[in-house]
């Protein structure tokens, strides 16, 4: 068996995971993207001026 034949085989037979972890990978990345965002509106909504609760 050749190794383009081998890879091609192993893709298939693990279709599933593959798309699992690609999907989840994906989510992760996107987090990470958003997260400096969701801090920054957190901080800039969450202090107000002439608040002085907690």
């Amino acid at each position: 068996m050749r190794r383009s034949e081998l890879l091609r085989w192993a893709v298939r037979d693990s279709r599933g995971g593959l798309t699992a972890s690609w999907v989840g990978g994906l989510g992760y990345q996107g987090g990470l993207i958003a997260l400096p965002w969701c801090l920054g509106r957190a901080l800039d909504q969450g202090i107000t001026g002439g608040d002085r609760g907690r």
